[in-house]
């Protein structure tokens, strides 16, 4: 990093205060909860985007957060990057429960993309590979290294039934 850290972290800590500012409780929580249409309450929190379905209003949140936590790591190094990049990898594992949940299910690669959050590449998964695998133990090797893989064939091993039945 070329910016000294604690330059990053005042610029962060800068950013967050204006987050906060931008929060919805009192008063304004109040008058958002009473919003009873679904562009009403897009246009009162995001009115630069036009929402339809409470489906697109929480994607565009949702992709809000995983870009705010993209840029976090571009200003943090160490302890506070790691922290950070735990909380973005949450959603992969949220991906890989859905592509999980939609392999069981036998889902098209259609119908569960419409359910995957997107982040960035280097937390992408090859989601069709995932859904076309024969077994779970197939599923699991489709998946990259580290411990949502780990404790994914821990689970398939834990429950195995070597009798078959």
């Amino acid at each position: 990093m070329t910016q000294a850290s604690t330059n990053d972290l005042d610029y962060l800590t800068t950013r967050l205060h204006a987050r906060r500012s931008r929060m919805a409780e009192a008063e304004r929580l109040d008058a958002l909860c009473r919003i009873r249409a679904v562009p009403d309450l897009g246009r009162a929190i995001r009115p630069e985007f036009e929402f339809s379905t409470a489906a697109s209003l929480q994607r565009r949140l949702l992709d809000d957060l995983v870009h705010e936590y993209s840029f976090c790591l571009r200003h943090l190094d160490g302890a506070g990057r790691e922290f950070v990049h735990r909380l973005q990898s949450r959603f992969q594992i949220e991906n890989i429960k859905v592509l999980l949940r939609g392999l069981l299910k036998h889902a098209s690669f259609e119908v569960v993309r419409e359910q995957l959050i997107p982040l960035p590449r280097e937390l992408t998964l090859d989601a069709q590979a995932l859904l076309e695998a024969e077994t779970l133990d197939a599923f699991a090797r489709g998946l990259p290294g580290g411990l949502p893989r780990k404790h994914l064939q821990s689970a398939i091993a834990a429950n195995h039934d070597p009798t078959g039945a």
